[in-house]
């Protein structure tokens, strides 16, 4: 059973480019409702693909709500298995936070990083421990990094 929780990449590669976004977002809500009914054991032998297949979605283009869906089932998948991959998660959010490439898909896996981690965070709270800080630094950073941007791009505009 627990090899129905992973994400069919060969299905996906066969729909038209109008039909991905649905069908990811199908698989993450059925993926999200029948995590706290999976039997434990089944949760954790396929935990580390989920969690790499989970974290994949963020490098892709996608919509915000498909982003906190992606935070929300991380933190159930920690919750209903184990968390042992909690930090690798949070680690490679904020790797994707850190990136130096300013393109357009960067600025995109960037947003994605940012809600998933605040999802994460809302749904595991205390059980993150240090890490807390380490994204929140990274994240204004960002956000002055953006407020300078634009204030630039303000001025040139009004010269």
């Amino acid at each position: 059973m627990g090899e129905s929780l992973l994400f069919d990449e060969t299905v996906y590669e066969k729909l038209s480019e109008v039909k991905k976004p649905i069908f990811l977002f199908d698989w993450l809500r059925g993926l999200y409702k029948s995590l706290p009914k999976e039997d434990k054991k089944n949760v954790r032998d396929v935990q580390e693909d989920l969690v790499q297949q989970l974290l994949s979605q963020l490098s892709r283009s996608t919509s915000p709500p498909v982003h906190r869906l992606v935070g929300r089932c991380l933190g159930k998948l920690f919750i209903v298995g184990d968390t042992l991959l909690l930090y690798t998660a949070v680690n490679t959010c904020n790797s994707l936070l850190k990136s130096r490439d300013d393109g357009a898909s960067t600025t995109a896996g960037r947003l994605a990083a940012m809600t998933c981690l605040g999802t994460i965070y809302r749904c595991l709270g205390r059980m993150i421990g240090r890490s807390f800080d380490d994204s929140v630094t990274l994240m204004v950073k960002l956000i002055k990094q953006v407020r300078l941007f634009r204030g630039c791009i303000k001025e040139c505009f009004l010269l």
